[in-house]
């Protein structure tokens, strides 16, 4: 993943069952950590224990039709 790929995040154990995925843009990346600015506009920092979480995708307007 590089900065500026559109992104989506799947929370790993959700704490509200209604917002289990957040879709963004990667701003940050290192061999520990990405930042990803949600389309809510706000930020969020992924350690290298979740990158797993991250799913790489193709646009927004695509993934919001789908969820």
């Amino acid at each position: 993943m590089k900065i500026g790929d559109v992104v989506k995040y799947h929370f790993p154990d959700p704490k509200n069952l209604e917002k289990t995925i957040v879709l963004g843009i990667i701003t940050f990346v290192s061999e520990s950590l990405i930042i990803i600015d949600c389309e809510d506009t706000t930020k969020l920092k992924v350690s290298s224990k979740n990158f797993s979480c991250v799913e790489l995708i193709k646009s927004f307007k695509k993934e919001m039709v789908v969820a």
